[in-house]
């Protein structure tokens, strides 16, 4: 009786109303479908609440929209590295799976740190980085790798910069060149103090939270990428959801700028930080890590790691009726 059910129900049920499994369409409909998902099939373009369910289905169409990805990445990747000129080197520029796909990770070089134009051409580069739905994007700043990267530092400075470069590298007493050992590995090649990174990791607070550069910065931040540049980046919406900038020790000061250094006690020094508060407003959190991972907060160590956190609706929620609860208490 149950087959004879069954066989009645196909029989008179129309064709449309039938249930259609998506393996049963031809390979060209579904990369069609995946390209509805996605432009070009290409997945970090999308939200991955619009795709997630169908990618966890099942092995082949999880193993086809990978593949889809991974065959525009290197395309789409290497576009946005070559358009700009910029010595900012994105890796993997060909990914071998989706999750090294969604953790990309920039390399800016350390001479780039000494020209205020490379520093805004390089922000103006991260921007359609910022765009994509990428897990997480870490930033290195990093010494010469080989020649190249010389006559790239030789063609690119003005006289000026290169100047201050050739100073920081003589304050060492280290070759141009990268040096071998544990020293190469622990500490950069050119004198680098906390001064001179603090620039580019503030800036990420404008990257990740535009809005802050409306008035909304705290009156101690002196690098805002658009409050100070003539070129602004464009401001747009970051689907980053956790950003990490990496860095080496850090040198001794010598000198203390009064920019970064309230005065010359290490512990009153500008960390990008001190706008927790403003950015947990937009829908973020930051924080930075010592050497050991330990999270600091008012510390004379120097940090290992800056990293931003993109917060869930829930969390931006919990955090917005606290405040609301603090303000109506005071």
């Amino acid at each position: 009786m149950p087959k004879l059910v069954r066989r009645l129900r196909r029989t008179l049920l129309p064709q449309a109303s039938r249930k259609f499994h998506i393996l049963a369409a031809p390979s060209e409909i579904r990369l069609a479908i995946y390209e509805q998902i996605a432009p070009r099939g290409f997945l970090p373009y999308t939200h991955y609440r619009a795709y997630a369910g169908l990618f966890l289905s099942c092995k082949q169409i999880h193993n086809e929209m990978e593949y889809e990805s991974l065959r525009a990445a290197p395309e789409i990747l290497l576009a946005i590295q070559m358009y700009y000129e910029t010595p900012m080197k994105i890796r993997p520029l060909r990914p071998a799976s989706f999750s090294s796909l969604m953790h990309v990770t920039i390399g800016i070089p350390r001479w780039a740190l000494f020209s205020t134009d490379i520093l805004e051409d390089i922000f103006e580069a991260i921007t359609p980085l910022m765009k994509l739905h990428l897990s997480s994007l870490t930033i290195g700043i990093e010494d010469l790798e080989c020649q190249d990267d010389l006559l790239h530092l030789l063609r690119t400075l003005d006289p000026g910069e290169l100047s201050h470069y050739l100073d920081a590298v003589d304050d060492l007493t280290s070759p141009i060149l990268p040096r071998q050992g544990k020293e190469m590995i622990e500490y950069y090649g050119v004198r680098t103090t906390y001064a001179d990174i603090v620039e580019l990791a503030t800036a990420i607070n404008c990257l990740v939270a535009p809005q802050l550069c409306h008035g909304k910065h705290d009156k101690e931040n002196h690098w805002c990428i658009r409050a100070y540049s003539i070129y602004p980046p464009p401001a747009i919406t970051c689907n980053i959801r956790k950003i990490f900038l990496r860095l080496k020790k850090l040198h001794d000061e010598i000198y203390f700028p009064p920019n970064v250094y309230l005065c010359t006690s290490v512990r009153l020094r500008w960390s990008p930080t001190d706008e927790t508060s403003r950015l947990r407003k937009e829908g973020w959190c930051n924080m930075w890590t010592d050497e050991h991972g330990t999270q600091k907060l008012f510390s004379k160590q120097m940090p290992a790691q800056f990293i931003w956190c993109k917060l869930e609706k829930q969390q931006h929620d919990s955090f917005q009726k606290k405040l609301k609860g603090l303000l109506k208490g005071s």
